[in-house]
């Protein structure tokens, strides 16, 4: 998921695909930098069957294919989350999420759980505004040490990513 962990993710509504890509870990935003892929917390979705991504809710299709993580939205508020990773908080500073969002859904979330927090929700949550009907791609960056649960000290164990809320 993605930039503060990195990286980028891609979800076309229209095809119904979503692709993760992560970038270096940094205190400063390397944007013009590809993430080493010998790194952690790398989802390319081309050798492993949806990187341990797993659909959670509202979503249909959800599979690998040519680089990418193809999803199908099939409700008003699509789910999917990895679980059992161990992802120093410190470590990552930025989410930078890049989609075309062909819905008319305003909104995306990212929630976190943390070794000493393991439920979702209780602030572990960003709110993502995205722009609707997208013709082209554009890049969402969230600052996740505006969060007071992403801090030093605290591992973060699992993600959940709902790409668009309500479409």
């Amino acid at each position: 998921l993605f930039e503060g962990l990195g990286g980028t993710l891609t979800f076309d509504a229209e095809k119904k695909e979503l692709n993760i890509t992560i970038l270096d870990k940094s205190d400063t935003w390397p944007y013009d930098k590809e993430r080493d892929m010998s790194k952690p917390f790398s989802w390319m979705f081309e050798t492993r069957q949806n990187e341990n991504w797993k659909a959670s809710a509202d979503i249909g299709l959800f599979k690998t294919q040519q680089g990418a993580l193809t999803v199908e939205v099939v409700g008003q508020d699509p789910v999917m989350s990895l679980s059992g990773i161990k992802m120093p908080a410190s470590d990552y500073k930025y989410l930078k999420i890049r989609m075309k969002n062909q819905t008319d859904g305003r909104e995306a979330y990212m929630f976190f759980t943390t070794t000493t927090n393991t439920s979702v929700g209780g602030g572990k949550r960003y709110d993502i505004m995205v722009s609707t009907n997208d013709t082209e791609f554009k890049e969402y960056v969230v600052d996740l040490s505006s969060c007071e649960f992403w801090k030093a000290g605290e591992t973060i164990t699992s993600l959940r990513f709902d790409p668009v809320n309500n479409p």
